[in-house]
């Protein structure tokens, strides 16, 4: 019985260490994987400067935000700045259009 007990308090101690390890590489490869994923976008989010301030503006984005996303932080994904951006523009055009009533 003693031995059984020994092993018990001996197994949690590794345990935590295999999975603190897994844990740590896991977290790791999360790291990695959005840095690459982040740097993919920015190469994307580059090509919208061929557009044209027209195009741009049809999706509501102005050559000015592409250009703040695309300088942005290294390992920040720019295409969600971008949709932050589009969104509070959006809705700073909503807030400012008259409220109509309806009969």
């Amino acid at each position: 019985m003693t031995t059984i007990l020994h092993h018990s308090t001996i197994r949690p101690a590794r345990t935590s260490l295999v999975s603190l390890s897994t844990s740590a590489f896991a977290a790791m490869g999360r790291a990695i994987a959005n840095a690459w994923k982040a740097q993919r976008n920015r190469r994307e989010i580059r090509q919208l400067l061929e557009f044209d301030d027209h195009m741009l503006a049809d999706i509501g984005l102005s050559r000015s935000d592409v250009v703040f996303a695309v300088l942005s932080d290294r390992f920040d994904d720019p295409s969600g700045r971008l949709v932050r951006t589009r969104n509070e523009a959006r809705d700073a055009a909503r807030t400012a259009r008259p409220y109509r009533r309806t009969r």
